[in-house]
């Protein structure tokens, strides 16, 4: 009689969990995901910025340094929370399906990269565009933080933050099946789960194509090398205070006036000069009776002070034809006393190899005919272009005696906070990253903040020399006039005679900027 052997198989057991524990952990994954991690990090990052730690005033570092730091404070206390949760009594058990693992923590990661991508598209890869309220309101849960991201034009760390959601996620939900002894079998995978990968790694790489889009057009000043520009804190250049920064002459002054003062004012450019030679020369002024004698209201301002006889001497730029032709319909004819002379000067890295351009080189440089450093001699690297803005003096010149009518290309740009609720993409001032060429007034590019990390590359070979500003070789040089309409203030012929006069010339220097005349005083310690 035959017997049949027993069977050694085992009854088929299943291992995906029940309808029931699928829900309950869905539900705990989407409220780890949407509410809890969040919330955490809000708590976290409110709790970083009240530290009482000394940090410099640019907010931009220190917003990078709280979101790190909240960011891997949430994921290092996250996953300890999101493991408790799976594994604490009466918690679901953990599913061994790949799509019913990881598809509740990558659906919400790629719809928030969606949002990210669809806003960011939408304005133009720009914080200064409206549709990023859009992004605000569709993460509501991010509300506080992203909100102060976006004022700080921080956009990577929006990244940074999802990403470290991501991950505190996912290394929880491992910890817990692996404590549980759920193995997780990725043979085969089941299609939802290949969607929800590819659904991810599409729109991350949309985000990143975006990214590299941007950095075409935008600067990201949380990565910024020392800015050098053309602006600078108008106080310390206003004669008389305590705290101005004004040059103050080697020797007393051959000349001193009194009453009547000239009335002064001219461009930002020339600021520096005309505020010391007045603090230097004006006698029995203090800094609240300077008031209206002395100002900087700017070029455009100050000529019209002068042609309706509120200032007796503008300082500048020779007069454009524009403002010779205002000053004739207003009856007045310019006199110009040239004082000293200004260069439009190209600025690079200090360690790049190109150390001259012609004023044709440059010229195609800004129309980016010219866009890798190798083609001008220099390293294989794409040329970074900044510029000057537009209402700018450095951009005035160049426009006049280096492009002389040619197009130049779109700027770079970079979102400053304009009020509490809104953000403006501006022209962004130079920064001294390695392949960056840039330009302004010499002044500026020697004596502020940052200058010692840059170079002033020769023009057609001439170097922008003390010497070759003086006598004009180095070709893009801009006289400083002193420029008087019919004044009748007897003071003013003794300021302007002053400072022609070799003790004046020595002062001009002394202040940065180059004398018309070589002057022994000059070269006096």
């Amino acid at each position: 009689m035959h017997t049949a052997a027993p069977s050694t198989s085992r009854p088929h057991v299943s291992t995906e969990p029940n309808t029931r524990g699928w829900r309950s952990y869905l539900v705990t994954t989407l409220l780890f995901s949407l509410v809890l991690l969040p919330l955490l990090y809000q708590v976290f990052f409110i709790m970083i910025t009240m530290l009482p730690i000394d940090y410099n005033s640019n907010m931009q570092p220190n917003t990078v340094f709280f979101t790190a730091l909240t960011s891997m404070l949430t994921a290092l206390a996250g996953t300890p929370l999101y493991v408790r949760a799976l594994i604490a009594r009466k918690k679901p058990e953990i599913p061994t399906s790949p799509a019913r693992r990881f598809l509740p923590i990558l659906l919400p990661y790629a719809l928030s990269m969606l949002v990210w991508a669809l806003s960011y598209g939408l304005s133009g890869y720009s914080f200064a565009k409206s549709t990023w309220g859009v992004f605000l309101l569709l993460t509501p849960t991010y509300l506080l933080s992203n909100a102060l991201l976006v004022f700080a034009q921080s956009q990577m760390l929006f990244l940074l933050t999802a990403a470290a959601e991501l991950a505190a996620l996912l290394i929880g939900v491992q910890v817990a099946a692996w404590r549980r002894g759920r193995r997780l079998s990725l043979r085969p995978l089941r299609k939802t789960f290949a969607f929800g990968l590819v659904a991810v790694l599409v729109v991350d790489g949309a985000v990143f194509l975006q990214l590299d889009q941007r950095s075409q057009t935008h600067v990201l000043p949380l990565v910024a090398p020392d800015k050098i520009g053309s602006e600078f804190e108008r106080y310390r250049h206003v004669p008389f205070s305590s705290d101005n920064e004004l040059e103050v002459p080697l020797e007393t002054p051959d000349v001193m006036i009194r009453s009547p003062y000239p009335r002064l004012n001219g461009s930002t450019m020339t600021a520096p000069v005309y505020g010391a030679v007045a603090q230097a020369l004006y006698q029995g002024l203090d800094d609240s009776s300077s008031l209206g004698i002395v100002s900087d209201h700017g070029a455009a301002y100050a000529y019209e002070q002068l042609l309706a006889g509120e200032k007796d001497v503008f300082f500048g730029a020779e007069p454009s034809p524009e403002q010779r032709e205002a000053a004739a319909n207003a009856g007045h004819e310019l006199d110009m006393t040239v004082f000293g002379r200004e260069a439009l000067v190209i600025i690079v890295h200090k360690d790049n190899p190109v150390d001259s351009l012609t004023l044709e080189q440059v010229r195609a440089i800004y129309q980016k005919c010219i866009t890798n450093w190798a083609e001008v001699g220099g390293s294989n690297e794409k040329i970074m272009l900044f510029q000057r803005p537009e209402d700018s003096e450095a951009q005035a010149v160049m426009l006049t005696q280096v492009m002389r009518g040619a197009p130049m290309a779109t700027p770079l740009l970079e979102e400053r906070t304009a009020s509490f609720n809104s953000v403006e993409d501006v022209a962004a001032e130079y920064r001294n990253f390695n392949a960056a060429i840039g330009y302004g007034l010499r002044y500026y590019c020697t004596k502020t903040k940052g200058s010692e990390g840059v170079k002033l590359l020769a023009v057609g070979g001439v170097e922008p020399s003390v010497e070759s500003i003086r006598d004009g070789s180095y070709p893009l040089v801009v006289d400083l006039c002193a420029v008087t309409a019919g004044t009748a203030n007897p003071n003013v012929p003794v300021l302007l005679g002053w400072l022609q006069s070799p003790q004046g010339q020595a002062f001009v220097e002394q202040c940065g900027y180059v004398g018309t005349v070589r002057s022994t005083l000059s070269s006096r310690p």
